[in-house]
Parts: C-alpha cells; sequence; structure tokens
C-alpha cells in the first residue's frame, strides 16, 4: 500500500501499466505490523499499533 497525495487515479493508471510487471525473490516474514501515521510536513512519523508473528 502507498500514499499517493498527488497522484490522480490516471497517473497511478499509468505507473501500473509501466511497472506492473514487478516480481521479487521470494522471502519470508516473521511477522506482520499494523502502523499508523501521524500528521506532520513530509510524511510520518509512523508508529506501530501492532504486531503480528506469523507462523513458519
Amino acid at each position: 500500500m502507498a500514499r499517493c497525495k498527488t497522484s490522480t487515479n490516471e497517473d497511478v493508471a499509468k505507473w501500473l501499466s509501466e511497472h506492473g510487471n514487478f516480481q521479487a525473490e521470494p522471502f519470508v516474514a516473521g511477522r506482520f505490523v499494523l502502523f499508523s501515521a501521524k500528521s506532520s510536513v513530509g510524511g510520518g512519523p509512523y508508529l506501530v499499533e501492532e504486531a503480528y508473528p506469523l507462523a513458519a
């Protein structure tokens, strides 16, 4: 997920059509973290609201 503060839906659609084939190497995640962002100039600070361990 991402914040696209100044992008239009068309901008996002164009970017996805040009970069939508992104592939990363597989990896194992040990946890899932839910963040929140507090209002400030330049984004953040980001606070960990909850962390969920994932089974191996």
